[in-house]
């Protein structure tokens, strides 16, 4: 595959990239590709990543879809230069099909960051990203335990009190993102605040938080 986009190269990182995965069920599985910027010379990038799906024929692989890892919201515009998780899921929403999330990450490369959680899928005959929520570095995400995983997302948000330093504990508020046919709206953007704090640890972080905050205990069966 020749990509002419100057500066950049594919990664070999410890996702499978490309990843074959039949999108748009048409029994033969594309090949979906993640671009970073080649890393300069303290190994930062600048420029967004790119995520290209091509059909997986060997002799003269298609250009089927594109896409570049930019949004803009509240006045505010995200560069996404670094590529977090990847994962594929089966009915992902309940409705058949495959789905792969991905979490672009916009960071200057100091202590902290911003993370979109994303969906590239096929859905009314046409590749599509799907929005999730967008994060912060101290911030946690919990999808559904039992399938479908993606019909609701937990997401915990960190306060700032005003002497906490960025690896410091915090208290945290919940917000409930809900699918909804075709995107992610919150449902309950305010869930209540914990009456601990708690570090930035994350996989324990939000088990801890399921367990043993009484504000969360109706949703401990679903997460």
């Amino acid at each position: 595959i020749n990509f002419n986009e100057p500066g950049y190269f594919r990664e070999k990182r410890s996702i499978k990239n490309p990843l074959l995965v039949d999108l748009n069920e048409d029994g033969q599985k594309e090949k979906i590709i993640f671009y970073e910027q080649m890393p300069n010379e303290v190994q930062q990038r600048e420029l967004p990543i790119i995520v290209k799906i091509f059909s997986n024929n060997p002799n003269c692989p298609q250009e089927k879809f594109s896409y570049i890892a930019k949004r803009k919201e509240k006045g505010f515009s995200f560069n996404f230069n670094e590529l977090g998780d990847v994962k594929v899921f089966n009915n992902f929403w309940g409705e058949g099909g495959k789905t792969v999330m991905f979490i672009p990450i916009e960071t200057g490369y100091g202590s902290s960051d911003r993370r979109h959680i994303m969906f590239l899928t096929y859905k009314d005959s046409a590749y599509q990203i799907i929005n999730g929520p967008l994060i912060g570095s101290t911030d946690f995400y919990r999808l559904a335990k039992i399938e479908p995983y993606g019909k609701k997302i937990l997401v915990a948000r960190a306060i700032w009190l005003g002497n906490e330093c960025h690896y410091c504990s915090h208290y945290y508020y919940f917000e409930l993102w809900q699918w909804q046919k075709e995107k992610y709206v919150y449902t309950e953007n305010h869930l209540g605040t914990t009456q601990d704090k708690y570090s930035m640890d994350q996989k324990q972080n939000i088990n801890d938080m399921l367990s043993n905050e009484l504000l969360l205990k109706n949703y401990r069966s679903e997460f």
